[in-house]
C-alpha cells in the first residue's frame, strides 16, 4: 500500500535546460511557420509540416513540464512518424531551407546548404530525444496514477 502511494507522489522534474530549449523551439516553430506561410511555394506538404510541428511541440511540452497529454502509446507512434516525416520533408517540399546565393560558387552554395542542414538536425536532436523519452513506457510519468 505504501509503495503505491510513493509511486503516485513521484514528480518528474526536468532541468532548466529543457525549459529554455522548449521556449526556444516554440519560437523557432512560430518563425518557421510564418516564413513557410509567406513563401510562394507553400503546399500541402508544408501544411502537414506545420501540423506535425504543432503536435511535436505539444509532446515536447508534456515531456518538459511532466504533463500527461493523451496516451503514452500515441506518443511513441507519433515519434516514429514524426522522425520519418522530418527526414523526408526536405525532399518533398519545394521550399528551400537556404536559397542559392548567385554571388557564390556552386560548391560554396552546396557547402552552406549542407552546413545549414547539419545545424538544423543538431538543433532538433534534443526535441527528438525528448519526444522519444516522453513516449517510452519506462517514463515514470506514465506509471503515475491519476488522482
Amino acid at each position: 500500500m505504501e509503495e503505491e502511494q510513493s509511486i503516485s507522489n513521484i514528480k518528474v522534474e526536468r532541468s532548466i535546460f529543457w525549459k529554455i530549449y522548449f521556449c526556444f523551439m516554440v519560437y523557432i516553430c512560430v518563425w518557421a511557420t510564418n516564413e513557410n506561410l509567406n513563401d510562394e511555394n507553400f503546399g500541402i506538404i508544408d501544411f502537414i509540416d506545420i501540423l506535425m510541428m504543432l503536435i511535436g511541440a505539444i509532446g515536447l511540452f508534456g515531456y518538459v513540464f511532466s504533463k500527461r497529454i493523451y496516451k503514452q502509446s500515441f506518443w511513441i507512434y507519433f515519434f516514429g512518424i514524426y522522425l520519418a516525416f522530418c527526414l523526408v520533408y526536405p525532399f518533398l517540399s519545394e521550399i528551400e531551407l537556404v536559397p542559392d546565393d548567385p554571388e557564390l560558387s556552386a560548391t560554396e552554395n552546396k557547402f552552406i546548404k549542407t552546413f545549414a542542414l547539419v545545424f538544423a538536425i543538431l538543433l532538433s536532436l534534443p526535441s527528438y530525444i525528448g519526444l522519444l523519452l516522453y513516449g517510452l513506457p519506462s517514463n515514470k510519468l506514465w506509471k503515475v496514477d491519476s488522482v
